[in-house]
């Protein structure tokens, strides 16, 4: 994927256009912004998560995957609670090919949803604990834009979240699989769950949003905020 510094030079000599998702900046904000793209650090998903302080039975597992057994783990759980709960068929197709991906790698899901259940205390305190390493630095990562709020047809707020559905179907990933975005320029979308790459500055913020989803609304746990001063679709 090409940076915010190529495609300004690019863009200068007339070779194709910039396609960042923020408002057009003078060029001095670009400078600013070119120089913030080049000094933050590129990072995963898995390096908001602190190193546990216990055995992890998925320590073996890529975050992708520790995400999918997670996600199909809850889904079962509130199924179980809720039998006569109605879904959408598309979300049940959804978790099915988590499930068979999962299963393709060789990953005993059930195994691991036992183990799961074993650590479950450890792994809730887990879940909501932050990398500290990482407080007011300057980072760059990708994930899916979940809109939250507007100005005119604009995105000035949203939640950056791992996996396509995140937050709209119970239960929402981990506190610290949760990213607050702040854009206070306002970023032109193309619709909900658009991937992007976000740079900018992030720290831990530990607050909750209630969020309407399709079966009525959920309180959603958050662990960190990112003010954003770069915004760019999603390529690899």
């Amino acid at each position: 994927m090409k940076t915010l510094a190529a495609i300004a030079l690019a863009t200068a000599a007339g070779l194709m256009s910039a396609s960042a998702l923020l408002p057009k900046a003078s060029f001095a904000q670009m400078t600013q912004i070119v120089a913030a793209s080049r000094s933050a650090r590129q990072i995963g998903w898995e390096d908001l998560m602190p190193e546990p302080d216990y055995e992890d039975p998925f320590a073996q597992l890529s975050i992708e995957q520790t995400t999918s057994v997670m996600f199909i783990a809850d889904v079962r759980e509130q199924q179980a609670r809720y039998p006569d709960m109605e879904t959408d068929p598309a979300f049940e197709e959804y978790v099915q090919e988590e499930l068979d991906s999962l299963l393709a790698a060789g990953i005993e899901v059930d195994r691991l949803i036992a183990e799961w259940d074993a650590t479950r205390e450890a792994r809730i305190a887990q879940a909501s604990a932050i990398n500290p390493e990482l407080n007011d630095a300057q980072i760059r990562m990708p994930g899916y834009v979940l809109p939250l709020e507007f100005t005119d047809t604009k995105i000035t707020e949203f939640l950056l979240v791992p996996y396509v559905g995140a937050c709209i179907h119970v239960p929402p990933p981990p506190p610290n699989q949760i990213v607050l975005v702040q854009v206070p320029e306002g970023m032109k979308s193309a619709g909900m769950f658009e991937p992007v790459w976000v740079t900018g500055t992030i720290a831990a913020q530990a607050v909750s949003k209630n969020l309407e989803v399709s079966d009525g609304d959920i309180d959603v746990n958050i662990g960190y905020g990112l003010q954003a001063n770069l915004i760019e679709p999603y390529k690899h």
